[in-house]
Formats: C-alpha cells, sequence, structure tokens
C-alpha cells in the first residue's frame, strides 16, 4: 500500500482480519517499506522482509518485535535531501565486549541472520570441565533446537592442521554436538582447509586481519558466506519463493519511482 496510514486505520477490522489469515500489512512511502507490527509473523514473514530490506529502508509502524530488531538496524538509511546534513552510517558490527574485533563481527552477522548468541560461552563438557567457545548461536527451528559453533582465529599467520584438529577435538567433549561448525581466520594452509573440509567445517576466509578500520569489510564477507550456506540448503520452493520477492521488490520499487515522478517528487 502506498503512504504510511494513521494509527486508527492499523487497528482496524480489515487489518486485523487479513493478518489473522497470515497477512503482513507494507506500506511503501518513496524508498522506504513500513511494517505494521501488529500483522508480523516471525515465522512466516521474516525472510520476505529480509530480501526486502536489501532494496529499501525498513521501519515499523508500532513496537519492534525482537525478532526484528536485526533487520531494523540494518536498514539501508532513507535517502536525504541536499538541504539535510548527511545521516551518520548504519554501525553493522555491535560490539559485545568480545576479546577480539573477529568475533563482534560473526556475532553480529549471526544476529542479524536471526539467531541467538554467546559470545566466549562456557560450556560443561561431557566430562565435567569446562569448554570455551568464541561464538554459539542458537535459532528454534520448529521443535529442534538448531546450533552453530564458530571459532575465530584473528591471527597473523594462516590456520593449520593442528589447529584444526584441536578444534574438532573440543567439539566431541561437548554434552550437544552442533549442527554447523565454522572457523573463521585471515588465512588458512591448504593442508588445514583440506582438513577442515573433511571433518565438517564450514571454513571462511576473511582475507585480512579484522581490525577496527576494516570490520565492515570483514562482516560482509563472512555475511556472505553464511547467508549463501543458508539459502543453499532451503527447500527448492522456499528458494523459488525468494527470488520470486526478490523480483516483487524490484517492481514495488520501479513502481514507487514512477509515482514519485508523475507526482511531481523529487528525490
Amino acid at each position: 500500500m502506498q503512504g504510511i496510514p494513521v494509527e486508527p486505520f492499523i487497528n482496524s477490522g480489515v487489518v486485523q482480519s487479513t493478518s489473522s489469515k497470515g497477512y503482513v500489512w507494507l506500506f511503501l512511502d518513496k524508498n522506504k517499506i513500513v511494517v505494521a507490527s501488529n500483522t508480523y509473523r516471525h515465522d512466516d514473514h521474516y525472510e520476505l522482509l529480509k530480501i526486502l530490506r536489501e532494496h529499501f529502508a525498513l521501519e515499523v509502524l508500532g513496537p519492534v518485535p525482537k525478532e526484528l530488531e536485526p533487520l531494523v538496524a540494518l536498514a539501508k538509511p532513507a535517502a536525504v535531501e541536499a538541504v539535510k546534513p548527511p545521516s551518520k552510517p548504519v554501525q553493522i558490527v555491535k560490539r559485545f565486549s568480545a576479546r577480539d574485533p573477529l568475533e563482534d563481527v560473526v556475532v553480529s552477522v549471526l544476529e542479524a541472520l536471526g539467531f541467538s548468541v554467546k559470545v566466549d560461552h562456557r560450556i560443561v563438557s561431557r566430562a565435567g570441565t569446562e569448554v570455551e567457545v568464541d561464538v554459539w548461536a542458537e535459532k528454534a527451528v520448529g521443535d529442534m533446537r538448531f546450533a552453530i559453533y564458530a571459532s575465530c582465529k584473528n591471527w597473523d599467520r594462516p590456520v593449520e592442521v593442528g589447529v584444526v584438529r584441536e578444534e574438532f577435538g573440543r567439539i566431541l567433549q561437548l554434552p550437544f554436538i552442533p549442527h554447523v561448525r565454522v572457523i573463521v581466520a585471515p588465512f588458512f594452509t591448504e593442508s588445514a582447509k583440506k582438513e577442515a573440509y573433511a571433518d565438517g567445517f564450514v571454513v571462511i576466509e576473511t582475507g585480512e586481519k579484522a581490525a577496527e578500520e576494516n570490520l565492515e569489510k570483514v562482516y560482509q564477507r563472512v555475511y556472505e558466506k553464511l547467508n549463501k550456506l543458508f539459502m543453499g540448503v532451503v527447500p527448492k520452493w522456499m528458494q523459488e519463493l525468494a527470488e520470486k520477492a526478490r523480483t516483487i521488490a524490484e517492481e514495488i520499487k520501479k513502481l514507487s519511482e514512477e509515482l514519485e515522478k508523475a507526482a511531481g517528487i523529487a528525490r
């Protein structure tokens, strides 16, 4: 729907009756999309909004659902007029008081992908001793708890075979074996990569050590790898739905530009 509605409309019977059937109400205003929070259902609408966010700024009308906070935080800032001062860029890498900036990057990526995340997390092993995990992420999938183990090696030297074997041994000590295990580092030796793949690790090579001046660049590399991983394992019908959603988003954007042009609205 074009334009931002008033509050009585959002709480009207029309909106409530359609949302009870699984519809989410979206309102287009120039280059942003506003979501009516009282019609949002996380399981049904999150993937669609994640795709739309790539093309539009995203805002929420009403209380922001907790699951939508990462998307709203990462939304592209709306274009501003020349007479206004430039808006401050959105900080996509949050700081979690981690020991290393690479851990902050990985936590930020997993949060953006909808996971609940813990950094420098201590888990009691099967032997009763503590195992510290750089990043531990979880998401409820139906009645299953989907878990990710991530080891961050923000080193000046490449990760070698011995490190991979040590990480694999640590995972075997855990009382709950994670569904996905990830090693993130600037560089790996070829033998370490082969060992990691053989042990079922996802290898993410950032190409440079994470530091304050390149956090967003490293974030994009980690996000791209993990996002492709999760999109690659979803059912074909869901991938087709995502592609349709991208097409619709592009069409909505074109329609918005045409409406603005017809109304004589300059960006």
